[in-house]
C-alpha cells in the first residue's frame, strides 16, 4: 500500500463506512441493469476512490426502456442511501408550434448516457414580485427510489406528488419537496412540472384551443410512470396521486377525468377538492379571458377574430411577457376569478381531460380509495394578504389591503365563494356576525382568517368526503412545528401579530417534506416524532390504500357513517374522532353551503356549457 493511499484512508474511515454501507444496501453485484460506481479491482483503487466519491454526491448508472441514465445517490433522513433520477422527460417542450397543445409523451430513446443528475428547468412562471423563474421547455420529472431493480427485489408502490401554487408558481424541485423523509419508507416518490399560468390553462373553449394543458401535462406524467416507471423498480398497478391545496384540487379531478382514470389507483388530497364552485369555469369565461390577454399583449388587432387568429399571434409573443400578463389582468391579485381556469370540453375532442362537471361524476359509485384531510386553520394565507402592511415589491399588497376593508360586502363574497347568490349580502351579514362582530373589521384579523378558512378549504374537504361513493380515510392535522409556516408567512409578508393561529395552510409539508429551500434541515423532539407518524400513515396508503398497514393495530378507521369519523392528529396522539368543524359546518349548511357546489347551483351555471361540451 502506498504512502498515498495510506493518507487517504487515515482521513476517510467514515465515507469508507458510508459506502460500503450503501454498496451493500443496494446489492451492486445482482445483474447487469444497473451499476453502482464502487467497483474496484484493488485496495489502492479502493482508497483514491473512497475520497473522490461521497454517497451524497456519487453517481449511479441504470440502463432503461429508453437508453442508459446517470442518476445521484443520496442519503435519507435515517442515513439511508436513496437514488434520485431528475429532469427526466415525459413529453416533449411545448414549444413553439406547441405552444398551447395537449402534451406530446416522449418516447425517443437516446443513445448516448442521459445525465439525470441535475434538475431540469421549472415551468415558467412569476410570483408577485415579478421575477421570472424557469421556461417553456419544462415537462420533466423526478424519481426517487430506496433500492434499484434486481431479480431479488419487488417493485415498489409510487406516490407521484402535484405541486401546489395556484396554477399561477411552483415546482417540484428536491429542494422545495425533498423526499428524504419519505425514502425511509418502501415508496417511489416522483414530482413532475406542469405547465402554470396561459401556458397551462389558456382555453377559447373549442378544439384549437382547448385548454387544461397543465392538467393533461400531469396526466402525461402519470402515463410516463406507466410506461416507465418499472424500469426504475416501481410497479405500475401501484399509483397513488396526491397534492395539497390547488394540487389536492388537481388531484380531485383526476378522479373524474377520462384521461387519468386508467392511470392511478389511489388518491390523497390535502386541504384541496373541486367542490368549489369555481373550479370549473362555466361557459364563456375562459374565452374571455383569453382575449383580455390579447389585448394586454398586443393580439387585439382588428384582424385576430378566429380561435386560429388568436393561437398564431399568441405563439409570437415572448414567454417573459405571457408570464406577467397576468398580474395586468387582475385587479385583485387574491381574487380567484381572475385566473385562467379549468374547462369542460367536447367529449369527442382528442386528449379530452375534464368531459363532465365534477359534480355529476361524484354521483357515481368508484372502487379508489381516497385520503383526505384539513388542518386546523386554512385560511390564514388569505388574511395576511389583506392585512400585511406594504414593504418594498408589495406595493399591490397595500391597495388590496385599503379596498378590501372599505369594500368588504362586495369583495369579500368574491373571496368567501358565494358571489354567484341573490342573498350574498344577507350571507355575508350572517358570516360577519358570527366570525367578527365584536371588533372593527380592520382588527378582525383572527375572525377573518377563520371564516376563510372554513369557506374555501375545510367546508370543501367535508362536503368532498360525504360525497365521495368510495373507500375513504379522514384526517385533521393539528401539529405546530416549532419553527412553523406562520412564522415564515408573518416574516415573509412583514406581518406582526401575537395571535395564535394555530396550524395554518400548508404546516402538514414540514412533517411530510424535506424543505430546505424554507426551513432549517432538522426535525428535533416532537416534530420529529409526529413526522415519523405522518410519513408512516401516508406511505402505508400508498403502498396499501390502508394508513395503517396490513398487520398491526388499525388506529385510523375508514369513514363509513354521516358522522365523519377521522384520524385527529395531535402533536402527542393519534385518535380517533367524529364530526370535524361540525359547528362551522352545521352553521354554512343552515345557509346552504354558499360556496359550494352543488347539482341545484351546476344546473344554473352549467348547463349550457355541458350541452356544449357534448356537441
Amino acid at each position: 500500500m502506498t504512502a498515498l493511499s495510506i493518507k487517504y484512508w487515515k482521513d476517510t474511515v467514515t465515507m469508507h463506512y458510508l459506502v460500503k454501507n450503501t454498496a451493500a444496501k443496494c446489492n451492486a453485484d445482482i445483474n447487469e441493469n444497473y451499476t453502482i460506481m464502487f467497483e474496484f479491482k484493488s485496495i489502492e483503487n479502493i482508497l483514491l476512490s473512497l475520497v473522490l466519491i461521497s454517497p451524497v454526491f456519487s453517481h449511479v448508472y441504470l440502463n432503461t426502456s429508453l437508453g442508459l441514465v446517470k442518476g445521484t445517490v443520496m442519503l435519507s433522513r435515517n442515513g439511508n442511501p436513496f437514488y434520485a433520477f431528475l429532469g427526466l422527460p415525459y413529453a416533449h417542450p411545448p414549444v413553439g408550434d406547441l405552444r398551447f397543445t395537449n402534451p406530446i409523451p416522449y418516447t425517443i430513446p437516446w443513445h448516448d448516457e442521459y445525465d439525470a443528475t441535475k434538475q431540469a428547468s421549472f415551468c415558467i412562471h412569476s410570483r408577485l414580485n415579478f421575477v421570472i423563474e424557469g421556461s417553456e421547455d419544462c415537462l420533466y420529472l423526478n424519481v426517487y427510489t430506496p433500492q434499484l431493480p434486481s431479480k431479488n427485489t419487488t417493485k415498489l408502490p409510487v406516490w407521484f406528488y402535484i405541486h401546489p401554487g395556484r396554477r399561477l408558481f411552483g415546482d417540484p424541485s428536491t429542494q422545495r419537496w425533498g423526499p428524504h423523509y419519505i425514502m425511509d419508507e418502501p415508496v417511489i416518490f416522483v414530482t413532475a412540472a406542469y405547465r402554470l399560468n396561459s401556458f397551462g390553462f389558456l382555453s377559447m373553449e373549442d378544439d384549437v384551443i382547448p385548454g387544461n394543458f397543465g392538467l393533461k401535462d400531469q396526466a402525461a406524467a402519470l402515463l410516463w410512470i406507466q410506461r416507465y416507471i418499472s424500469d426504475y423498480g416501481g410497479d405500475p398497478d401501484r399509483v397513488t396521486i396526491s397534492g395539497e391545496s390547488s394540487g389536492g384540487v388537481d388531484v380531485s379531478l383526476h378522479l373524474s377525468s377520462p384521461l387519468s382514470q386508467p392511470l392511478f389507483h389511489r388518491a390523497i388530497m390535502q386541504s384541496g377538492s373541486h367542490l368549489n364552485y369555481r373550479t370549473v369555469v362555466k361557459s364563456g369565461g375562459s374565452r374571455r379571458q383569453a382575449w383580455k390577454l390579447a389585448s394586454v399583449v398586443g393580439c387585439n388587432k382588428p384582424y385576430i377574430k378566429t380561435s386560429e387568429d388568436l393561437l398564431n399571434c399568441l405563439r409570437t409573443i415572448p414567454a417573459p411577457l405571457l408570464t406577467i400578463s397576468i398580474f395586468f389582468m387582475m385587479h385583485d391579485y387574491i381574487l380567484p376569478h381572475t385566473y385562467f381556469g379549468i374547462v369542460i370540453e367536447n367529449s369527442n375532442s382528442e386528449g379530452a381531460f375534464l368531459t363532465l362537471h365534477p359534480i355529476l361524476e361524484m354521483q357515481n359509485p368508484s372502487n379508489k380509495t381516497i385520503m383526505m384531510g384539513t388542518n386546523t386553520n386554512e385560511g390564514h394565507q388569505k388574511a395576511i394578504a389583506i392585512f400585511s402592511p406594504p414593504y418594498p415589491g408589495k406595493k399591490l399588497k397595500l391597495k388590496i389591503r385599503d379596498h378590501f376593508l372599505d369594500d368588504y360586502q362586495r369583495l369579500f363574497p368574491i373571496l368567501f365563494g358565494f358571489d354567484h347568490l341573490p342573498n350574498r349580502i344577507v350571507v355575508m351579514e350572517e358570516i360577519k356576525l358570527k366570525y367578527f362582530s365584536e371588533k372593527p373589521l380592520k382588527k378582525s384579523y383572527h375572525g377573518i382568517a377563520t371564516a376563510f378558512g372554513i369557506c374555501t378549504v375545510q367546508l370543501n374537504m367535508i362536503e368532498s368526503a360525504l360525497q365521495y361513493k368510495g373507500p375513504k380515510y379522514f384526517y385533521h392535522y393539528d401539529h405546530l412545528n416549532i419553527i412553523s409556516y406562520k412564522k415564515m408567512y408573518d416574516v415573509q409578508y412583514n406581518l406582526h401579530t401575537n395571535e395564535s393561529m394555530g396550524v395554518v395552510h400548508g404546516e402538514e409539508f414540514r412533517s411530510i417534506f424535506h424543505q430546505e429551500i424554507m426551513f432549517p434541515p432538522v426535525l428535533d423532539g416532537e416534530d420529529r416524532i409526529v413526522s415519523e407518524r405522518v410519513v408512516k400513515l401516508w406511505s402505508n396508503f400508498v403502498a396499501y390504500g390502508n394508513p395503517n398497514g396490513l398487520s398491526g393495530e388499525q388506529i385510523w378507521k375508514p369513514v363509513t357513517t354521516s358522522d365523519l369519523e377521522y384520524l385527529h392528529i395531535s402533536t402527542s396522539h393519534l385518535t380517533m374522532k367524529t364530526r370535524p368543524f361540525w359547528d362551522e359546518y352545521i352553521f354554512f349548511k343552515r345557509l346552504g353551503n354558499p360556496p359550494l357546489m352543488n347539482l341545484t347551483i351546476y344546473e344554473t351555471l352549467f348547463s349550457q356549457n355541458e350541452i356544449h361540451s357534448e356537441s
